[in-house]
């Protein structure tokens, strides 16, 4: 069960405005993935935003991470996905280590195999 608490209307908010587009009659997830899940889309996982290389080689060097892996989550499953796959979610404030400060207020940041070496950060607004 996803933990509203821990998000303020705002950052909620800024969160919908990822501008994904949701699967009014898609399946619910695998058990598996229960639990922090924001929302499941029809989309591909590369089109949350833009793919950032500066935090994405940040990340790899565990310098730019989410504090707790997946702790909000966005489910894909779009047709060009091969499988499916998950981004974690952080912001500014929020579920986001960020020991040289390279974060900004009001961005959304999605992580794609984060702690590992082919580690991927989106930016979206």
């Amino acid at each position: 069960m996803f933990n509203f608490f821990a998000l303020s209307p705002a950052r909620l908010a800024a969160l919908l405005a990822v501008g994904l587009t949701l699967a009014a009659t898609a399946a619910p997830p695998p058990a598996a993935a229960q639990g922090a899940i924001y929302a499941w889309t029809n989309d591909s996982f590369w089109k949350v935003g833009r793919l950032d290389k500066e935090l994405s080689a940040l990340c790899r060097r565990s310098e730019f991470n989410q504090v707790r892996k997946n702790r909000l989550k966005i489910w894909y499953t779009g047709k060009d996905n091969i499988g499916r796959g998950t981004t974690g979610v952080a912001k500014y404030g929020w579920n986001l280590s960020d020991p040289n400060g390279k974060a900004v207020p009001d961005v959304t940041y999605h992580f794609i195999n984060d702690g590992w070496s082919d580690c991927k950060v989106f930016v979206a607004p």
